[in-house]
């Protein structure tokens, strides 16, 4: 996903950038990606050629503007000792405000990894249905940051993360 926010701005929300020409490149070859459907700030590559391969390095580009973004990374393990406390949750559709009291007998979700090192390392969750129904039918305004039912954390150098409940039913940022 991308976003951008001026250096200079009064502005605290970021705008999704939908029109960036981004690149994905390995020593052998170049994938361009495509924006995904609305406006989302994600992009995907919409071929099936594309290996991320554990332990090799992959550069990333993209032009915005007149700006040019380069990075790269070389692809890490698996952590060790993953493990998560519930690998299927069930929530009952939030349809009135009152619903949203059955959140109080929903458990936390502790995901845990072994990182003695201090690795960095972020967490993915996300909703793998082919056809998912909406959690939260409720129309709240949060500024136009409906939640996708995906959460993709900032990488830190911990060992756990914790999914609350609620967090699948709102918003992303």
């Amino acid at each position: 996903m991308i976003k951008i926010l001026p250096f200079a701005s009064d502005d605290t929300i970021a705008q999704y950038v939908n029109d960036a020409q981004i690149f994905i490149s390995t020593v052998d070859a170049v994938f361009e990606l495509i924006p995904s459907a609305g406006d989302s700030g994600y992009y995907h590559y919409p071929g099936d050629d594309l290996e991320i391969i554990i332990g090799e390095e992959y550069f990333i580009e993209f032009e915005f503007g007149v700006d040019r973004v380069e990075a790269e990374t070389v692809v890490p393990e698996k952590p060790e000792g993953l493990s998560i406390s519930e690998d299927i949750i069930e929530i009952a559709p939030i349809i009135e405000f009152q619903d949203l009291a059955n959140f109080r007998d929903l458990s936390q979700i502790e995901v845990t990894w072994s990182n003695p090192d201090g690795d960095y390392y972020y967490v993915v969750v996300e909703n793998l249905e082919d056809d998912p129904e909406p959690i939260n039918t409720l129309d709240f305004d949060f500024g136009g940051a409906r939640r996708n039912f995906m959460i993709v954390t900032e990488p830190v150098q911990v060992d756990f993360h914790v999914v609350l409940p609620f967090d699948l039913t709102i918003w992303h940022l």
